[in-house]
């Protein structure tokens, strides 16, 4: 509970700081063509083998809070986008994004036990939706309410057109798939999202 307490008030604090001193960013909005009544889906998660998704999240250097220790703070749990990507708008630019997403063991959900919560390190490469050119990658970490698929991304970096990233979205999905065995959500659809995306200018 302390640690759930503890995370959940630095990413507030995260947060804070993104609106402070932002007068000479340039912010732009993300989110969908649809609304959050209307969740006619806009791309899919699926589980993934975590290996290459380790490897890719460890050589961002954005996460050292969760690879620099021995062993990682990581759970055997990872997703990554279907191959034609997310579909939204960045600004007045229709955008794919494609992810990919490990859960770390900073939070540990257990439904019965009344901890909803997970928390997730993702990497998003963002391309022009018109000629599939890179516009940038961002870097973030999400609070998961397991219950409701429901998910809170702060974005900590960026990269290319993206460098200095900044802000927060908010995304909603429903389970498709969900393992007999192990109760394991394998694939997510995703039906909304909506925030706002800062770089300096």
């Amino acid at each position: 509970m302390f640690k759930k307490i503890a995370i959940t008030t630095n990413l507030i604090a995260c947060l804070a700081s993104f609106s402070l001193a932002n007068a000479a960013d340039i912010c732009m909005e993300v989110k969908t063509e649809n609304t959050a009544a209307d969740i006619s889906p806009i791309g899919q998660l699926e589980i993934a083998d975590c290996k290459d998704i380790w490897t890719t999240l460890k050589a961002s250097h954005k996460f050292p809070g969760i690879f620099w220790q021995t062993p990682p703070k990581l759970l055997n749990l990872c997703y990554v986008s279907s191959p034609e990507g997310i579909r939204a708008k960045l600004g007045s630019k229709d955008v794919l994004v494609t992810s990919k997403s490990a859960w770390t063991s900073d939070l540990i959900p257990n439904p019965a036990g009344g901890d909803f919560l997970a928390n997730v390190i993702s990497e998003w490469t963002i391309r022009n939706s018109i000629n599939n050119a890179v516009i940038g990658k961002i870097h973030s970490m999400e609070t998961l309410d397991v219950v409701n698929s429901k998910e809170l991304s702060v974005i900590i970096s960026g990269s290319g057109k993206l460098s200095g990233a900044k802000g927060s979205i908010r995304i909603h999905s429903t389970p498709l798939e969900i393992d007999p065995l192990t109760q394991t959500v394998t694939l997510l659809e995703i039906n909304h999202l909506s925030g706002n995306l800062c770089i300096q200018k």
